[in-house]
């Protein structure tokens, strides 16, 4: 989603809050074709250009969706916090059917990540390179290669997303208003209980990369 008065662009990289920023921002959905508008003219004004579901930097780019110098930002999500909540919420929702891949366990879905739509790193959305246009995973890829192309503006942190939040719209001087969560499992435990010690080296096999370009760590409840 971008907005062309205020000049800012949000990547949204599945299963880190996006629809609730979304909702914040008076945006009804990201799943508008390219080039359709919206426009809210209360608390965030200006045209709304909708980017792709889950569109990363280089294909804005690349289709010229994004203008130069444009502040970007996104919410990153410890990797092992996020693989799970994406399986759940894949598994559960049938909109989400499609994308699914292999569900009859945690870990036959890890290792059938290849048929899974949107299972990409998440440094894959933000690289302003060819690496980055892929949505399905590809373990042979080497980010460590392209990493001083990440175009990100401002990185939010999942697990304390209120603070970033605020910084945020300060940063970018729209009006701040606490974010209301939508999508949210009310009912999951800490995402270490659903682990073991297989599927804990699964997610670290496949995003590795992430892993420690964030510093990631797996942390037991």
């Amino acid at each position: 989603m971008f907005n062309e008065k205020v000049k800012f662009a949000h990547i949204h990289i599945p299963k880190t809050a996006g629809t609730s920023l979304l909702s914040m921002l008076g945006v009804p959905n990201n799943r508008l074709h390219v080039g359709s508008t919206y426009t809210k003219s209360n608390k965030y004004p200006g045209r709304y250009v909708s980017i792709p579901t889950h569109c990363g930097i280089y294909q804005a780019i690349q289709q010229k969706i994004l203008p130069p110098h444009c502040v970007t930002f996104t919410v990153i999500r410890n990797t092992w916090d996020r693989m799970l909540s994406m399986y759940l919420d894949y598994s559960t929702r049938t909109a989400h059917n499609q994308h699914v891949g292999n569900v009859s366990s945690f870990e036959g879905w890890l290792k059938d990540l290849h048929n899974v739509v949107f299972s990409g790193s998440q440094l894959c959305y933000m690289v302003n390179h060819p690496f980055g246009q892929g949505y399905v995973l590809d373990t042979d890829k080497d980010f460590s290669t392209v990493l001083d192309t990440i175009s990100i503006t401002y990185w939010l942190r999942f697990h304390r997303l209120a603070y970033d939040w605020r910084c945020l719209c300060e940063a970018i001087h729209i009006p701040y208003e606490p974010l209301c969560h939508k999508n949210m499992n009310t009912q999951r435990k800490h995402y270490s209980e659903y682990y073991t010690s297989t599927t804990r080296d699964l997610v670290y096999q496949y995003y590795h990369d992430e892993i420690d370009y964030f510093q990631f760590k797996y942390q037991e409840l």
